[in-house]
């Protein structure tokens, strides 16, 4: 029996404000930045194994290179237990 997960780590700017004389609105440029990476993992607590993955997306692709992993790593029968 094996569970897996996902999870998303990134991140964002920051909002920063900057000097100016009393009674002058600065006008500053800000690029919002996101940039984000994607960990895939599964563990099979009885066997005291893992794997894991970092991906740069979160999508059907990337799910099936990961369980194309899983399976390489823990053979033909496994049961996973995947949250939605």
């Amino acid at each position: 029996m094996m569970a897996t997960d996902q999870g998303r780590f990134g991140r964002l700017g920051e909002v920063r404000g900057c000097w100016c004389p009393p009674g002058i609105r600065p006008v500053v440029c800000k690029q919002q930045v996101r940039q984000y990476i994607y960990a895939y993992a599964a563990v099979a607590p009885a066997l005291g194994k893992m794997t894991s993955l970092i991906l740069p997306y979160a999508n059907t692709k990337m799910m099936n290179l990961f369980l194309k992993q899983v399976s390489e790593d823990f053979g033909e029968y496994l049961i996973m237990h995947a949250n939605g």
